[in-house]
C-alpha cells in the first residue's frame, strides 16, 4: 500500500487543455533572455497542472457525492487521472534538461551573479515540480481513504459486515473483493453492492496511480539530492577561494610592513651614513687647522 510521504500544497494556476512539449538540452548555453524564456514555459505547464489537479478534485467530489457511481463519470475520472500522470511525467525530463544545463553553463560562465540568477530560476522551477506532484499525491490519497469509507458503508448496507481489517485487506488486494456469494434482498442492498464493486475498482487504479506519484516523486528527491552536492561543492570552492582572498590579504598586508621597515632601516642607515661622514669631514677640518697652527708657531720660533 502506498504511503502518505508528502504534504498538501495549494496554489493558484491557469487551466488549459494541452501541453505543449519543449526540448531542453545541455548543447549549448542560451542566453538570459532563451533561458528565463524556458523556465516561463515550464512555469506555465506546472501552472496549468496545478489548476487540473484542483479540477481533478472537484469532479472527485461530485462522484463520490452520487448514490451510485456512473460508469461515465468513472471513465472521465480515470482520463483526467490519466492525462495529468502523463503531464507530470512529461514536465519532469524538461526540468531536469534545465539542471543539467545549468551544470554545463557553470563550467564555463565567467559571471558569477549569472550564474546565481540561474540556480534561482532552477532551485524554483524544482520546487514547483515538486509541489505540484505533492498536490496531487495528497488528492489522490484522500480520494482513496474517502472511497474507502463509502466503500465500509456500502458493504455493510449490502449485509457484508467484515471487520475492518478485512476490508482493508481486500481494498488493497488486487482480486475481486466480492469472493463470496452475496445476495442482497432489497433494492437498496443490492446498489450498495453494486456501488461498493465501482468503488473498489477505483480503488485498484488509485493504488497504481499513486505508485507511479511515489517513483516521480523519488525522481524529483534524486534530482534535488545531486543538485544539492553540486551546490555544496561550489560553496566549498567559494569558501576556500575566500580563505586563499583573506590569506593572500595578510601576506600582502605583512610584506607591506616588512618593506616599510627595511625601508625606514635603509633611510636610518643612509641618514647614520652621511651624518658619520659629516663628523669625519669636520674632525678632519679641526685637523687640518690645528696641525697647521702648529706649524706656524714652529716656524716662528
Amino acid at each position: 500500500m502506498v504511503r502518505d510521504r508528502l504534504a498538501e500544497l495549494q496554489m493558484k494556476g491557469k487551466v488549459t487543455d494541452r501541453f505543449e512539449e519543449v526540448e531542453l538540452g545541455p548543447t549549448s548555453s542560451p542566453s538570459p533572455n532563451q533561458f528565463m524564456d524556458r523556465v516561463g514555459h515550464i512555469r506555465a505547464m506546472l501552472n496549468d497542472l496545478q489548476d487540473d489537479i484542483f479540477e481533478l478534485k472537484r469532479k472527485q467530489d461530485h462522484v463520490l457525492s452520487l448514490a451510485v457511481v456512473n460508469v461515465e463519470h468513472k471513465i472521465e475520472l480515470e482520463d483526467q487521472i490519466r492525462r495529468i500522470r502523463e503531464r507530470v511525467r512529461n514536465l519532469q525530463p524538461q526540468v531536469q534538461a534545465l539542471e543539467e544545463e545549468l551544470k554545463q553553463f557553470e563550467k564555463v560562465s565567467k559571471s558569477g551573479a549569472e550564474v546565481r540568477m540561474r540556480r534561482n530560476q532552477c532551485d524554483m522551477v524544482r520546487k514547483k515540480m515538486q509541489d505540484v506532484i505533492r498536490l496531487f499525491n495528497d488528492q489522490q490519497l484522500n480520494y482513496k481513504d474517502r472511497v474507502s469509507r463509502r466503500v465500509k458503508r456500502s458493504l455493510e448496507l449490502a449485509g457484508e459486515n467484515l471487520p475492518d481489517e478485512e476490508v482493508d485487506a481486500m481494498l488493497n488486494s488486487q482480486q475481486q473483493i466480492f469472493f463470496r456469494e452475496v445476495n442482497p434482498l432489497t433494492i437498496a442492498g443490492r446498489m450498495a453492492l453494486e456501488d461498493a464493486k465501482q468503488r473498489h475498482g477505483e480503488i485498484l487504479e488509485l493504488e497504481e496511480s499513486l505508485r507511479t506519484l511515489q517513483e516521480m516523486f523519488e525522481d524529483m528527491y534524486m534530482l534535488v539530492h545531486a543538485q544539492g552536492e553540486m551546490v555544496e561543492r561550489i560553496d566549498k570552492n567559494i569558501e576556500n577561494a575566500r580563505y586563499e582572498v583573506q590569506q593572500a590579504a595578510v601576506n600582502t598586508k605583512t610584506a607591506v610592513e616588512y618593506k616599510k621597515s627595511a625601508l625606514r632601516k635603509k633611510w636610518l642607515c643612509i641618514t647614520a651614513l652621511i651624518l658619520l661622514i659629516i663628523i669625519l669631514i669636520a674632525v678632519a677640518i679641526i685637523l687640518a687647522v690645528v696641525l697647521t697652527g702648529k706649524g706656524g708657531s714652529s716656524n716662528s720660533g
